[in-house]
């Protein structure tokens, strides 16, 4: 199944195949969490949407998808989907096209993986070592306007509007 995926994914990347068939691809924009229906969403969610990065194969009842987080975007490589008309709104279309308002539909299952992920990232940024962390904070006093202007700064600071404290552990 996976290698299926491989081979039509190189052979439309290398001009091979000027389609991808059952291999769409999806596209998700991300951007500040204003507001959920979500309990217990991760107080790092504005940082992991709009800075991490991560690639993962997920894979549950449903289908299976190739899992690329960018700062901003997710993109959902599909390889075996039962919910491909639901999620018709995110298919990127090979002919081009606009990104534009509109719902955005994940396969079932995907907003408990994205949340896990998030706590998983923040859970990481916790086993920083001390040495290392003493060095993030000397970059910061030396560099106020700096880490002031940055994406990062500005998404610590949407959790933080969000969360309070408990954004900051």
């Amino acid at each position: 199944m996976l290698a299926g995926a491989e081979k039509g994914l190189s052979d439309f990347l290398l001009g091979k195949a000027s389609n991808l068939y059952e291999f769409e691809q999806h596209i998700y924009p991300l951007d500040v969490i204003a507001s959920t229906s979500f309990d217990n969403l991760p107080t790092n969610i504005n940082r992991y949407f709009l800075r991490a990065t991560a690639m993962d194969i997920v894979g549950n009842s449903q289908g299976t998808y190739i899992y690329t987080k960018l700062p901003s975007f997710i993109v959902l490589g599909v390889v075996k989907c039962k919910q491909s008309r639901e999620m018709r709104s995110s298919r990127v279309a090979i002919s081009g096209g606009t990104m534009s308002p509109r719902e955005y539909v994940f396969p079932d299952g995907f907003d408990v993986y994205i949340m896990d992920a998030a706590n998983k990232i923040s859970e990481l940024y916790e086993q920083i070592p001390a040495d290392q962390l003493a060095k993030i904070e000397k970059y910061v006093l030396d560099n106020p306007d700096k880490v002031l202007e940055s994406k990062l700064f500005e998404a610590i600071a949407h959790d933080y509007d969000r969360f309070g404290r408990k954004s900051l552990r």
